[in-house]
This record gives structure tokens, C-alpha cells and sequence, in this order.
């Protein structure tokens, strides 16, 4: 219900997909911290990688391949991967940023 109301009242601020794989999904972060900015979620319900397990390896490697493919046409080789903590995270899910100034 709160996902349909913030998508209702302030659609632009919704990510566009970027790409994604039976694994992961890539989105456009709507506030880049850098020129290039997707983040990346697992397609499996992980609340950080402390809740890592082996049965979630196949999901956090998508990730990882889903974004050497969007950064394959990408003019930059100074990037960054990062994943946060729980205290740290806006959202309360796994996932990686691919940040490139």
C-alpha cells in the first residue's frame, strides 16, 4: 500500500531498470552519487550479507555478473562496488551499488 502511494504521488522519483537477469534486477539509482550509479538486488529475500547463505550464492553472483554486463558499455574504469550494513541501509535488502564518478 505504501509502495503504491509513493509511486502515485511522485512517480519521477522511481528508478528506471537498467537491466536485469533471472537473478538480479539493476536500476538507475534516482539520486547518483556519480556519473554512472545502478544499484543492484538480488532476486532472493536477504536482509544483508550477514543473512548470506550458500543456497543464495547463485542471486549475489548474478548481481555480480548483471553489472560487469551494464558497465562492459560504460567509458569508465574507475569504479566502485559497495554493499551497506543494515544500519546503514535506506533499504532494508541486500544489495549493491556500482558508483562511477
Amino acid at each position: 500500500m505504501l509502495a503504491s502511494a509513493a509511486i502515485q504521488r511522485v512517480p519521477g522519483l522511481l528508478p528506471s531498470i537498467a537491466g536485469q537477469s533471472p537473478e538480479c534486477i539493476a536500476l538507475n539509482h534516482p539520486f547518483p552519487e556519480g556519473r554512472i550509479h545502478f544499484v543492484l538486488f538480488p532476486k532472493r529475500d536477504v536482509k544483508n550479507i550477514l543473512e548470506l547463505t550458500v543456497e543464495d550464492a547463485p542471486f549475489v553472483l548474478g548481481c555480480f555478473a548483471l553489472g560487469r554486463e551494464l558497465m562492459k558499455g560504460q567509458p569508465a574504469d574507475n569504479y566502485r562496488v559497495i554493499t551497506n550494513g543494515p544500519r546503514l541501509q535506506h533499504v532494508t535488502y541486500l544489495h549493491f551499488h556500482i558508483i562511477a564518478k
